[in-house]
């Protein structure tokens, strides 16, 4: 990433890869956390590091279409959506939009994280997948869409449409493995 580049965390959670990001000199975050109380740790974090000048934050979950959406809020790092037909102990409602309706510039790199709602992200992204800035996507790929009946292989499909390759990395080797089209 370069100075000035957009880095756009979905599923940011605590802020992981948000303050990674924020490290760089001169980047721009903007991050989505729809779970209020994952949310309030995230700006914590992006205050313990002196980033507020560098990140917009956001609660708020991304998908197809804006409205509200049923969320977990009692899995941590594994709160989602509720499909229709699950049964959570803690519910919440979350407002959710499109990440083409928020974002006003292309981000050089995107990270998904949403434990199986990736599908329904890149559906709402369409302008900002077809667009030439946007140079890759990190996405979790572990088999969670089966909760909302999406298969991997449409998201695999998806992203070979807008011009994009699968890789995996192997940090003891610290390169890319291309897979061909392929999840691990």
């Amino acid at each position: 990433m370069r100075e000035g580049d957009l880095f756009v965390d979905i599923g940011a959670n605590v802020g992981t890869y948000t303050v990674l990001a924020s490290s760089i000199v001169g980047e721009k975050v903007c991050c989505f956390e729809p779970v209020p109380s994952t949310y309030d740790r995230l700006i914590t974090n992006i205050r313990l590091n002196n980033f507020y000048d560098k990140v917009k934050a956001l609660n708020l979950a991304l998908g197809h279409a804006a409205g509200e959406v049923c969320f977990t809020s009692d899995q941590n790092c594994m709160d989602h959506v509720i499909p229709n037909g699950e049964i959570s102990k803690e519910t919440i409602i979350v407002n959710i939009s499109t990440l083409d309706e928020i974002l006003s510039d292309c981000p050089f790199l995107i990270k998904i994280d949403v434990e199986g709602y990736e599908t329904s992200v890149l559906e709402g992204s369409i302008e900002t997948l077809e667009n030439n800035k946007l140079c890759a996507v990190i996405m979790e790929l572990n088999g969670s869409g089966d909760r909302y009946g999406k298969q991997e292989s449409k998201i695999l499909s998806m992203m070979t449409n807008y011009g994009f390759s699968t890789y995996s990395y192997s940090p003891f080797e610290r390169k890319l493995i291309n897979l061909q089209g392929k999840n691990p």
